[in-house]
């Protein structure tokens, strides 16, 4: 009888015998609260530079604009 198929045979179980129980080893339990911590991704937490840029051009026109309103002759 060929070596390989002998093997099998002595592999070979039959379904109607007991099932095999498989015991896993346990895994520490994992902190619960860690994980939607880690999924928050925090922001900024200042503007970028676009942003002040533009803040500041806001601001600059604004004041341009008031400036302007001063200095404005009474109409007749």
């Amino acid at each position: 009888m060929p070596r390989a198929l002998s093997l099998f045979n002595r592999l070979s179980f039959n379904l109607q015998e007991s099932p095999v129980k498989i015991t896993l080893p346990r895994v520490a339990p994992r902190n619960p609260l860690v994980r939607p911590c880690r999924f928050r991704i925090a922001g900024a937490h200042s503007p970028t530079g676009g942003a002040q840029r533009q803040r500041s051009s806001r601001e600059l026109r604004r004041e341009i604009d008031r400036m302007a309103v001063k200095e404005r002759p009474p109409r007749r």
